[in-house]
């Protein structure tokens, strides 16, 4: 079974979520599910009703509520089993995907922010965050870094040691487990375009500058290359502009990037088993396809009230 992960936490997504719940929902009755059939399925955490946020499960015929307890949601290759965290508890566990139970359990003493599943699941990447705090005890942003956790061995071993103020908005490792992409500013918080990415060979620590002012990121199937949002003309929030934004594609041999479609309206997405498509995911509004050789949105599943879909944190399994 392949992969697929969405990742996806600004302000700019929560303005395309809402872009695409005016415009998507006008689209059409959808079925009983609220969605449209699709082969595979995908986990997600989303609002269930009122404030209580959990773990979905959606097979593109029905919609179940799994857990509200965890976050972060990643499937295991067997479809049986998903890892998921408690983000300030720093606790890891890996739980049944049909009773919710855990599984394993496993304890980093740490802030555990997003989760990214090795292809090989010998192990998963994730994001920490520890404040810093001036000499009157003010707090002045946070340092932010990547960390690699072996599951069998219960080894963490730090991938990224930046010592200053930052953030990283986003990560994604390749289906070939060789390269890492992240996205880091020397903001205080994610603040959409404000990000530079890079590209870490984990094998040789191998870095490559990619290109600044980027948000989302996911590698194709094949793991030959990285498509990324970045923005073309950056926007004014002041006066109520929003910014330009193009979809990038960087091709891992070549060392190019070239653009695929702009403007790109799409926040976090991740690639279809084909690699033909784009699946999109927003904290308001809908899980959206984007064809891109036909350059369509086609609405997967789409939000109801008392249940916003996504926060950023879905995977697709076929």
């Amino acid at each position: 079974m392949k992969l697929f992960r969405i990742r996806t936490n600004s302000l700019w997504g929560w303005l395309v979520g809402v872009f695409l719940l005016i415009n998507f929902t006008s689209c059409g009755v959808i079925n009983a599910a609220d969605g449209i059939p699709i082969d595979g399925k995908i986990v997600f955490y989303s609002n269930r009703t009122e404030g209580k946020w959990g773990i979905h499960i959606y097979d593109g015929r029905s919609l179940r509520f799994l857990t509200e307890k965890w976050n972060y949601p990643q499937w295991f290759s067997s479809g049986n089993e998903i890892l998921a965290a408690k983000a300030d508890e720093g606790e890891v566990v890996v739980l049944d995907a049909t009773t919710a139970k855990i599984q394993r359990s496993y304890d980093l003493n740490m802030q555990v922010l997003k989760l990214n599943l090795l292809t090989d699941e010998s192990g998963f990447i994730f994001l920490n965050k520890k404040p810093v705090f001036n000499s009157e005890g003010k707090g002045i942003g946070d340092i932010a870094n990547l960390y690699l956790y072996q599951l069998k061995d219960k080894m963490l071993t730090p991938i990224t040691n930046y010592t200053e103020p930052g953030h990283i908005s986003n990560f994604d490792i390749s289906r070939t487990g060789v390269w890492l992409a992240y996205a880091w500013s020397n903001m205080k918080s994610g603040s959409e375009f404000l990000s530079k990415a890079y590209l870490l060979n984990l094998k040789t620590n191998e870095k490559i500058d990619l290109d600044d002012k980027i948000s989302s990121m996911a590698w194709t199937p094949d793991g030959k290359s990285l498509y990324y949002r970045k923005a073309i003309k950056q926007g004014d929030s002041a006066r109520g502009i929003q910014p330009v934004v193009g979809l990038f594609s960087y091709n891992i041999e070549t060392r190019e990037s070239s653009l695929v479609y702009s403007p790109f309206e799409g926040s976090g997405f991740t690639f279809s088993p084909d690699g033909e498509k784009l699946l999109l995911a927003n904290r308001f509004g809908p899980m959206v396809t984007f064809d891109l050789k036909t350059k369509e949105y086609q609405e997967v599943l789409k939000p109801v009230k008392g249940r916003n879909i996504n926060d950023g944190h879905a995977d697709w399994i076929d």
